[in-house]
């Protein structure tokens, strides 16, 4: 690979990676004529390195679009710059198809009606359409596990919008056949191309590792940014691109590089904070192939926004154990959405308690929230670890489970949360349980402790929940608290 030059200055802070430019390995966009304005732009979205989002496709009429922004958390506020640009472009592309973007709205059971969208936000069924015939329509928003790079006080998440086109994207290629091989890298070994540098033997003697040996070589090599999008995944992109010139095929832990995309977006849902996910052995099936072997290592700066890896290269290629094809998820074009959670929604709301299920890393907690109308407002909190990414919040009404907007956390004014602290106090002492308050409900059941202090206080907006908490009113010297009660 192509070396990077670096003072020794910055060697403290920085992680080499060894790894050639993005352009020498990314295929050009041919020119193909498209059947309509959706078409082409998402034809225009289908390379990587660009500066506006990533189309990849997934079928005919489906397709994912990967933000080229994050979702920024700073100082507790949110940053959705994202939505702003992307929400411009989809409403641009449906007028010039004849049709207006519009979202279902429901102030209550039995009541809903479409409005044409306003606002620069994008949420989950919103559809351009016709007056005969929907255009495309938002199925899901993928939100991956947030990330920490310089403390508590931001974070970033990666963001994908699986959208459905009526219309074909036609010559969409997939990520694999987006990277195209370095022609400087064919025919040489690959202990030539990812072996260390003067700067990295440097570095790996800051850090007690030896260099090279007989038959293989020991690097360092990265995925930027977090690996936010598969254009700074250099240490993957570098791998398939010596492949490729040498008319190999790469396999990551026994997937194609497809098929660990899709392993990613859909088994993962973008969870690889802490980048282990991108561990592991790398075969290129080739006649001049190679095995690599990857390890993450502890980044040597707070504030390094990669992950570093060590990796162990040799020319010999190792039989690959095959894994099995992740089954994608069909289309769905209708306002009614199934996902990772409606199973546990539904369980939710035939118990009408607590229920809770692990899903490899992640944990689901499904609540009770209680009724609307006829129909069963429940949330589920999905957690990594100790970290609780966001809440997925649904309806559900005689079986049939509604998807409801998710909830972003932080979410809930300050004014509200001291309001909760009078309505805990009416709970425990005169068994109020429900309260209105600046556009929020908050609803509130005892807890059994031997004083009978603590209360449960729930916040809900539009049927989401936005949070729990458990409150010693016995500690609360309030007289009055303002809000509707009911």
């Amino acid at each position: 690979m192509k070396k990077k030059a670096l003072t020794l200055a910055v060697v403290s802070s920085v992680f080499i990676t060894s790894c050639g430019e993005l352009s020498k390995q990314v295929n050009p966009l041919p020119q193909i004529k498209q059947a309509s304005p959706v078409a082409e732009y998402l034809y225009s979205l289908n390379r990587l390195n660009s500066n506006k989002d990533i189309y990849f496709p997934i079928s005919e009429n489906e397709g994912y679009l990967w933000d080229s922004g994050y979702e920024a958390y700073l100082n507790g506020k949110v940053s959705v710059s994202w939505q702003l640009y992307l929400s411009t472009d989809l409403k641009k592309i449906c007028k010039a198809e004849g049709g207006k973007m519009v979202r279902i709205i429901s102030p209550a059971e039995g009541f809903e009606e479409e409005e044409e969208i306003t606002d620069d936000t994008i949420k989950i069924g919103d559809t351009c359409k016709t007056d005969k015939e929907k255009i495309f329509l938002i199925e899901d928003i993928i939100k991956g596990r947030r990330y920490y790079p310089s403390g508590a006080q931001a974070s970033w998440q990666p963001i994908i919008i699986k959208i459905w086109h009526k219309d074909k994207v036609v010559g969409a290629r997939t990520y694999s056949q987006m990277i195209k091989g370095n022609p400087e890298w064919k025919g040489k070994k690959a202990t030539e191309i990812f072996g260390p540098d003067k700067i990295s033997e440097v570095i790996w003697k800051m850090q007690g590792f030896k260099a090279r040996y007989k038959s293989f070589v020991e690097n360092i090599a990265d995925i930027d940014n977090f690996g936010l999008r598969p254009d700074s995944w250099e240490m993957i992109n570098d791998f398939a691109s010596f492949c490729k010139a040498n008319n190999g095929t790469l396999y990551i832990n026994g997937r194609t590089l497809d098929e660990f995309f899709n392993y990613v977006v859909e088994e993962e849902n973008l969870n690889y904070a802490g980048g282990q996910v991108f561990e592991g052995k790398y075969i290129c099936k080739a006649e001049n192939g190679f095995t690599a072997l990857a390890s993450l290592l502890p980044r040597m700066s707070r504030t390094s926004t990669s992950y570093p890896y060590k990796i162990i290269v040799k020319n010999q290629v190792e039989p690959v154990k095959r894994q099995q094809p992740i089954t994608m998820k069909k289309a769905n074009t209708t306002t009614s959405y199934q996902d990772e959670a409606s199973d546990i929604a539904l369980k939710v709301a035939e118990s009408k308690s607590v229920y809770v299920e692990q899903k490899g890393s992640v944990s689901y907690i499904g609540y009770y929230n209680g009724k609307n109308g006829s129909c069963d407002l429940v949330s589920v909190k999905k957690k990594t670890g100790n970290q609780t990414d966001y809440i997925l919040n649904y309806k559900v009404c005689n079986g049939k489970v509604e998807r409801l907007p998710d909830t972003v956390l932080p979410a809930i004014p300050k004014l509200v949360k001291m309001k909760a602290r009078g309505f805990a106090v009416a709970c425990q002492r005169y068994g109020i349980t429900e309260m209105n308050v600046n556009g929020f409900t908050l609803k509130c059941r005892p807890v059994r402790d031997y004083k009978e202090c603590n209360v449960e206080v729930i916040y809900l907006e539009n049927g989401r929940m936005l949070d729990r908490e458990i409150i010693n009113a016995c500690n609360i010297n309030v007289k009055t608290y303002g809000g509707k009660v009911k």
